[in-house]
Order: C-alpha cells, then sequence, then structure tokens
C-alpha cells in the first residue's frame, strides 16, 4: 500500500481533533491505513487421533492441522509461528499487545491465532474449519474492536463465540462445516499482515 509523506517522512498517524483517523481514501480505494497491525510468521503442526469405527465406512483416524501462530501447546500441538516486529502494534515479551477492550491496557497480548482444520482419513476432506484468537489480559467485557482482516478476507467480532476464562483470558472461535476459505487467514509458512478496525 503507498505510504503518505510529510516531506521525506512517512506519516504513522493522523487525527482529527483528538480522533484518530484508520484510513484516508481516495474515491473508494485506500491508499493509506493506520489501521493497528500485526505481521505474523506463520507456523504450522498436526496430530493424528485414531478412532474405532463401528460400520464400513466410518473412518479409521482423522488429522488435527493447525496453521499460524501459538504461544502455548495443547497436547501434543504447539507451540509454533512468531510475531514479526515490522508491525505497527508493540510486542509484549515477543507478543502482540491487543490493547482493545473497555479494561484493556498495554499487558494484554495474543496468546494464540490459527486456523484449524480437522481433515478424515479416506478422503482427506475437511469437516471442520475453525479460525481461533485467545488473548491473555483483562479486557473487559466483549467489545473495543469490530473486525480483523487479511488481504481480502475480514471477520467480524459479532459472528465469532466468545467465552473467557479466570486469569484473564478471552478467546474468540468462529466455526464453519467443511472447508471454509473465507476465515482461513494463515498458512503452513511465509507470513501473514493481520489489521483490526476498532
Amino acid at each position: 500500500m503507498p505510504s503518505l509523506k510529510l516531506g521525506d517522512t512517512d506519516i504513522s498517524a493522523i487525527q482529527v481533533g483528538s480522533t484518530d483517523v484508520q484510513a484516508v481514501y481516495i474515491g473508494e480505494t485506500e491508499i493509506w491505513s493506520g489501521k493497528p497491525t500485526y505481521i505474523i510468521n506463520n507456523g504450522y503442526d498436526s496430530k493424528r487421533t485414531n478412532t474405532t469405527p463401528q460400520y464400513p465406512n466410518d473412518e479409521p483416524y482423522y488429522d488435527t492441522v493447525q496453521y499460524g501462530y501459538r504461544a502455548t501447546s495443547s497436547g501434543t500441538l504447539g507451540p509454533f509461528g512468531s510475531f514479526s516486529s515490522n508491525g505497527k502494534l508493540p510486542l509484549v515479551n515477543g507478543k502482540g499487545s491487543f490493547p482493545f477492550g473497555t479494561n484493556a491496557g498495554t499487558s494484554a497480548y495474543i496468546q494464540e491465532f490459527y486456523n484449524q482444520t480437522k481433515d478424515y482419513s479416506t478422503s482427506q476432506a475437511t469437516d471442520e474449519t475453525k479460525l481461533i484468537l485467545r488473548v491473555q489480559g483483562n479486557l473487559g467485557d466483549n467489545s473495543g474492536w469490530t473486525s480483523i482482516t487479511s488481504g481480502t478476507k475480514t471477520v467480524y467480532r459479532t459472528d465469532a463465540t466468545y467465552d473467557y476464562a479466570a486469569g484473564g483470558q478471552r478467546r474468540w472461535t468462529w466455526t464453519s462445516s467443511g472447508y471454509d476459505g473465507s476465515i482461513f487467514l494463515f498458512g503452513s509458512s511465509g507470513t501473514t499482515e493481520i489489521q483490526v478496525t476498532v
């Protein structure tokens, strides 16, 4: 995306009065973005779960595959991926800061942000696609941001299942049956740029 400059200096933030401007457009074309941005170095992990078939057409196993970023492990999956320092948001101990929410401060950070598929053995068809965002920190209620965009794909906070746990963990999960590319943001390698609309 083109940058805006004042002389030879890139403009990193624009305000109108006390309001932060998130984007500048010419017509319908966005030419500058000040939206909070993460750059994630994608990682990948998978595990196989054996099943006990009851009927001839039952699947003998399925593979759980995860792509993106996990700072922690769950069973045999993770950790994988990392945050790049080239994003517009600061890092908290190497993790992306998540300063969105009624009580959010600079200490809240992304613990996990990844896609997960469940692939059955015989056909290798994807039975389920998930996108999971887990944040560590006292954000308050389910508010403070509107959507997350990667390229041409946008997911909305209000479309996710939201839950929280003791210790300040907050989690948003987008789920679809079968393979759903509209919520598939990450790959097994390379980088993914994520923008947050507040």
